[in-house]
């Protein structure tokens, strides 16, 4: 007899630690490489820590007459960031509940099938996060007039499934009828993108107007973009005044990629930054340019397979991999050991479970749900250390 304790304790000790690990190395090569710590949380609503920059200046040479150099101390900056929750919620219906009850075969079929639903969709949420700046914004709209086709500038942050808010892309208020609904189709191809909401209910959109995963607006995690952006604050400090916190970029205005412009890139945050870049990922039509470079110069092309079954190829001596979440015309060059994600009380992907209970009741509703929830901020310890190639030409706009 399947019982409420046997679905409860099914999700914590069977299905809870792989789904862990399978988010945390299925979202992406740079998410399987940072290092998870419980480190530098204050109050459980911050990461505050002190990041060194610089030298001391206690060095200098002289006479054996002379004084001895004088030390400067050591240069620090405070870096402070939110908390941020990411949520991800798995229903069952009431029939469901009860038909499992009698039937192992059935339990076992409805605990998988909204696993993999779950695991598809933190999946996709945990990687974009990681990549974006935190505001929640996946693209901003196109002109739309009263339809639930909606015209946006990009479709690369968004999927078949996802649930949406369109919003005021300034103050995050959602706008008539925009807010959770369904994206059931994605137009990826043309120039044109656009995506097909469900239902007959239509919306009227602007330039105005940006599209965010529901409720996520100004919610969601520090990911590359804030730390990759020349210019604006990160972790509450100007980057007009701490130019060590702003990363290298090597612009190439719409020419192509080539190993030269990858090696020197590599050596100038190495020599004058101090990194140790180990991590190339490119948008997947930078990688595929880059594909096309090895064949014009009868190079051979060297691959490898990295943790979580990656596939890469060897540039310089480092890996490099695709990800969609690349922007457009870019390459990231990184030092993943300067990453960290931050996670409260050393926690990681858990059932929400206060009251010892996992699957709840709806109130109103003949449904339970069940929260899996990771309490995190993403931080990178040396921005500056860094880099990032933009502007690659590409002849595809298919990851964009």
């Amino acid at each position: 007899m399947v019982t409420m304790q046997t679905f409860d304790t099914a999700l914590k000790d069977i299905y809870e630690e792989p789904m862990r690990d399978q988010i945390n190395i299925g979202s992406g090569i740079f998410l399987a490489k940072v290092e998870q710590t419980s480190k530098d949380i204050e109050g459980g609503r911050r990461v505050y820590k002190i990041a060194p920059y610089g030298v001391n200046g206690g060095t200098g040479s002289g006479s054996d007459t002379q004084a001895l150099p004088v030390s400067g101390g050591n240069l620090y900056a405070p870096f402070v960031s939110g908390i941020k929750s990411i949520r991800g919620v798995i229903k069952f219906t009431d029939q469901v509940m009860k038909a499992s009850r009698s039937n192992k075969a059935a339990f076992l079929s409805a605990m998988e099938s909204e696993q993999d639903g779950l695991l598809k969709s933190a999946k996709f949420t945990y990687g974009r996060q990681s990549y974006l700046d935190g505001t929640g914004i996946c693209t901003k709209c196109g002109v739309t007039n009263d339809s639930v086709v909606v015209n946006v500038e990009s479709t690369q942050y968004l999927i078949e499934g996802m649930i949406i808010d369109i919003v005021d892309a300034q103050s995050g208020t959602p706008i008539t009828n925009g807010k959770q609904r369904r994206i059931v189709a994605v137009n990826r191809i043309g120039n044109q993108k656009s995506i097909v909401l469900d239902g007959s209910t239509g919306v009227t959109t602007s330039s105005d107007h940006a599209i965010v995963e529901q409720g996520s607006f100004n919610q969601e995690l520090t990911g590359m973009e804030a730390v990759f952006a020349q210019s604006g604050s990160l972790y509450g400090l100007n980057k007009s005044q701490y130019p060590w916190l702003v990363p290298y970029r090597h612009d190439l205005q719409n020419s192509a990629i080539d190993d030269q412009t990858i090696v020197d890139t590599i050596n100038f945050v190495e020599e004058y930054r101090g990194s140790n870049i180990n991590l190339l990922i490119a948008n997947p039509a930078v990688e595929s340019e880059y594909y096309k470079y090895l064949e014009a110069t009868k190079r051979s092309v060297n691959t490898t397979t990295l943790e979580g079954g990656y596939k890469s190829l060897s540039v310089a001596g480092r890996p490099m991999v695709k990800d969609r979440f690349v922007k457009p015309g870019c390459l990231k060059l990184l030092d993943t050991t300067q990453w960290k994600m931050h996670t409260l009380d050393g926690g990681d992907w858990s059932w929400l479970d206060e009251d010892g209970k996992i699957l709840k009741w709806v109130s109103g509703f003949a449904m339970w749900t069940a929260v899996l929830i990771k309490y995190c901020e993403l931080i990178c310890d040396h921005p500056g250390g860094q880099a990032e190639i933009v502007n690659i030409a590409t002849a595809s706009n298919l990851f964009s």
